[in-house]
Order: C-alpha cells, then structure tokens, then sequence
C-alpha cells in the first residue's frame, strides 16, 4: 500500500545462561509487569482462586496504576495462593523467574496493540525456561504453537484459564519447560541481530546507489 518491504524486530529478551528447575508441588505461576486494568491480572487471580489445582500465583508488578495495585495486595493479603511482590531489576528478573514453573499472561483483545501483542513478558518466560499459559492472542500463539511451549487457552476468561489449570499435570510442565529450553537462542535478542543488520544493508546500499 504504501511501496514499503517492512520487516519485524520482536521484542526479545537477551539470551540467557539458565537451566529450567524442577517442577513444583503444587505449580508455580507467574506474570511480571505492568499494574494496568487492561492486562487482565484480576482475571488472573480469579482463574487460581477458583483452580482445584492447588497452583500459586506470584506477580511482580510495576506500580503503574497505584490504586489498582492497593486493590491487588488487599486480595492476595486474603489468600494463601497469591502473593505480589514488588517488582525487581530487569538485569535480575530472568534470574527470578527461572525459580517458578509457567508463566502467564491473558491479555483480552481490548485495542488494536492487545489484539497484536508480542510482549516481551513472553520472550522472559521463555529465556527464564518457563512453560507458557495464554490466550487465544494471534502472535502468542503463533509462536507458543511453533516451539510447543506451553498451552493457549480457549478464551481470555478467568473461567478458561482456571480449566487450563485444572488439567495442567506437571509431566506437561516439565516438558513446557524443556521445549523453551530448546527455543531460548532462536527467541532471543540476539537472533534478532540479523534482521536489523539486513534492513541497515539495504538502507547503505540504497545510499550509495548512483543518483
């Protein structure tokens, strides 16, 4: 439409040097970022809280929204299966992450970005060697479906995510596990090189055309 050969840099995460653990009793969930009401936590702590599984539930929350994050420790205060935390250094979040076991993130189709969304949470997950639970969102998908990673819910709902869990054995969560393991250098920062290195050759090329 508009004559342009455009290309994608996701937003990956640096590779890095870490090992999947073991898989807790019961299973380890996560979800790091943001404190925003479009994201979804709420649905999130209500899919654990109604879970048979036994799971826990671990957020690492940045205080974007103060007053929705208040509202989020109120609940956990009240619960044994949630906790928040505050949130940590990005040089040490891989590092803290690789103690759980699957990362979550459900983020509804609200706008046009949500519907699109390759976040970078998904590519920490992936780096801290973490199995996957998301939504049915295009991109995630595509890409948790490639490498076998983890499981796509059947909707953005609490009630989705709390059947995921219900059914999630740990067997599964180890393989998850190992499937980012092996995906970590191709989902890395540093595969991404190369498609910024093609983009500057042609732009030097076009430059030194004869006019």
């Amino acid at each position: 439409m508009f004559g342009i050969d455009a290309g994608v840099v996701t937003n990956a995460a640096p590779y890095a040097d870490v090992s999947p653990t073991s898989v807790g009793d019961p299973i380890r969930l996560v979800h790091s970022g943001a404190c925003l009401r479009d994201r979804n936590i709420v649905g999130i702590v209500e899919a654990v809280e109604a879970s048979a599984s036994g799971a826990t539930l671990d957020l690492y929350l940045t205080p974007n929204d103060p007053e929705h994050l208040e509202e989020l420790k109120t609940r956990a205060a009240a619960s044994d299966r949630i906790v928040v935390h505050d949130p940590v250094p990005y040089s040490e979040l891989i590092e803290t992450l690789n103690a759980f076991d699957v990362g979550v993130h459900i983020l509804p189709p609200v706008s046009f970005n949500n519907a699109w969304a390759l976040p970078n949470k998904f590519f920490d997950y992936v780096q801290a060697r973490l199995g996957l639970i998301i939504g049915p969102s295009h991109e995630m998908a595509r890409l948790l479906n490639e490498y076998g990673c983890g499981v796509v819910a059947d909707d953005f709902s609490s009630d989705a995510l709390a059947a995921v869990l219900d059914n999630l054995t740990p067997e599964q969560v180890r393989g998850f596990k190992q499937s980012s393991d092996a995906a970590a250098h191709d989902l890395s920062a540093e595969s991404q090189v190369a498609i910024w290195g093609a983009a500057i050759a042609r732009l030097v090329q076009t430059d030194a055309s004869p006019a």
